[in-house]
């Protein structure tokens, strides 16, 4: 627990560096409890529906946890359960409102592009400057609505649209600290992502040469790799939940100072 990074006057706002290494902290300490509720997210994404909003809503269990335990008011799993679960359907109800904001925003994009004229490509594919701003201007779109799951299970918002709108109020004037602080984020998941891609390259040959037909090793291969993504996901999806948890502690911090009265909201479910 960083308690060195949580003990200081609520107008302190942490470093993007502090961000990071408070997330791993509290990722490391809690490790066995948040990735086993990241595996059995990842797991009810193979049910449609009904397991996608329950993969949403345990996610938000995760950062319900993170979120409080850099808060130093530790909740229990059970009590953060409680809190977040009977929204569940509000988690994919924000999921498919992002959606249709990111498609719209696409929409509207190409249709600028088409209309400032010849000299600049329709299609996105096919002009290396358009696909880049293109780029750019999603993942600020992203850095914006990225906290709307944050505010259903820690505000106790219960609407898609006030929930997107809050975590866009939230992020206003931090959106390079937020982008900052998820490029250096993924850096160590990407190592481990090529350390793991490296090891299945060496073992997919020992499979082939052991293998009496191709069909044996296709299904070797597809069952190593399955079960790698699987285990990868789990432990990532824990990570990047502790991560966002200690960006929007920061962010309310230096928004609003965070006030006792946040708890008092988040029990009325």
């Amino acid at each position: 627990m960083p308690r060195d990074l949580n003990r200081r006057p609520s107008s302190e706002t942490l470093s993007v560096g502090n961000v990071v290494s408070a997330g791993l902290r509290i990722y490391r300490d809690n490790f066995k409890v948040y990735y086993w509720e990241a595996l059995k997210s990842y797991l009810w994404a193979f049910v449609p529906i009904y397991g996608w909003a329950k993969l949403l809503a345990i996610q938000a269990v995760i950062a319900r946890l993170a979120f409080f335990e850099m808060k130093e008011t530790p909740e229990s799993l059970a009590d953060a359960r409680r809190q977040v679960m009977p929204k569940l359907w509000i988690f994919l109800g924000t999921v498919i409102l992002q959606f249709v904001i990111f498609v719209t925003g696409s929409i509207v994009f190409n249709i600028i592009v088409a209309l400032l004229g010849a000299g600049f490509a329709v299609n996105l594919q096919s002009n290396d400057l358009v696909s880049v701003v293109f780029s750019l201007l999603t993942f600020l779109l992203f850095s914006r609505i990225a906290f709307a799951d944050l505010a259903i299970a820690i505000n106790g918002i219960r609407e898609a649209p006030w929930a997107i709108g809050r975590s866009w109020t939230i992020t206003e004037g931090s959106v390079v600290k937020i982008q900052i602080i998820f490029f250096i984020a993924c850096i160590p998941t990407f190592m481990v992502s090529m350390a793991i891609l490296l090891g299945i390259s060496f073992l997919l040959p020992f499979l082939l040469q052991n293998s009496v037909k191709w069909g044996e090793f296709i299904i070797w291969g597809a069952v190593i790799y399955l079960l790698f993504s699987i285990l990868w996901t789990a432990l990532l999806i824990a990570f990047l939940q502790s991560i966002k948890a200690v960006i929007y502690y920061d962010l309310l911090v230096r928004k609003e100072g965070l006030g006792l009265e946040l708890r008092e909201t988040t029990d009325d479910v």
